[in-house]
């Protein structure tokens, strides 16, 4: 399954672990936030103050890595 903006981000974290990485990357320490299972990089753009190539950048690396351990 491929990983959009809208793929809430637990879920992002359960389909590939590494995303953690990437996302800790980018200051997000979702791992263990409350709010992983409610929203996606998409809300997260909003919170955090994201660009719209911030969000397409963190779903490339996350999607390769995922496509890697497939």
């Amino acid at each position: 399954m491929k990983i959009t903006s809208k793929t809430k981000i637990s879920k992002i974290i359960e389909q590939c672990p590494d995303a953690v990485l990437v996302l800790m990357e980018h200051g997000l320490m979702c791992a263990g936030c409350q709010f992983s299972k409610d929203h996606g990089l998409e809300k997260t753009k909003k919170l955090y103050g994201f660009t719209d190539k911030d969000i397409k950048e963190m779903l490339k690396k996350i999607n390769a890595l995922n496509k890697k351990k497939k």
